[in-house]
């Protein structure tokens, strides 16, 4: 009986424990990402009809919803210096796809997140003349605007305007990307480019110079 009740406390310890966790460190988790090429700073300059310095303002998912059921997310941006382009109103609306009306959400893995109050050089196209949804609140005219690039076109301002001025930090979050490199023969993934390759640390002084530099080399 002894040898019974060890076979089947060891069964159990094996069904209950062991198996469970065998699982869990043989599967890695479910992640999710946007395949893309790496933009260079020159791609981006390229591809934007507008690139600004702007100060994020309200952001909200209209409760209309696209013809096969897209959810937006639209963001006012108030313009503080414009290096590129021609801005028509006081206000940008930034359209983005994605965001939440009630207890739907859908998620682009990769586009960038923009909160209230963020300083953000933006990368902008400005091609949209219509919302792609309506919009249940009263607005002013502004011109639309998409970014380019999703995550990549976006370059986070960090520090106080008051202390370090141009000399401020620029950062990027491109969480929820995977790039890819092509040959005619082979598509070759890489999710962990940005973390094996270093990174250009960039001020705001010298992304506005090399904005400059880039847009004068492609106007001649």
């Amino acid at each position: 009986m002894r040898k019974n009740s060890s076979l089947n406390s060891s069964f159990i310890y094996l069904i209950c424990i062991a198996l469970p966790l065998l699982l869990l460190f043989s599967f890695p988790p479910q992640v999710w990402g946007t395949v893309v090429k790496k933009a260079s700073l020159a791609s981006l300059v390229k591809q934007a009809h507008i690139i600004a310095h702007v100060r994020v303002g309200e952001s909200w998912s209209p409760k209309n919803r696209g013809k096969q059921g897209e959810i937006y997310t639209y963001t006012r941006l108030t313009p503080l210096a414009t290096w590129l382009g021609e801005v028509t109103s006081d206000e940008l609306l930034l359209v983005q796809l994605g965001g939440q009306i009630g207890d739907l959400r859908l998620k682009v893995h990769g586009d960038t997140q923009l909160k209230t109050g963020d300083e953000v050089v933006l990368f902008l196209t400005s091609t949209r003349r219509q919302l792609p949804v309506a919009c249940e609140q009263d607005l002013k005219p502004m011109q639309i605007v998409n970014l380019v690039s999703l995550a990549q076109g976006a370059f986070f301002i960090q520090g106080q305007a008051n202390k370090l001025g141009d000399l401020r930090r620029l950062s990027q979050n491109l969480d929820g990307l995977v790039f890819y490199t092509s040959t005619q023969k082979e598509l070759t993934l890489k999710p962990n480019y940005l973390q094996s390759m270093p990174q250009k640390l960039w001020t705001l002084k010298t992304l506005k110079q090399e904005v400059a530099h880039l847009k004068k080399g492609q106007t001649q």
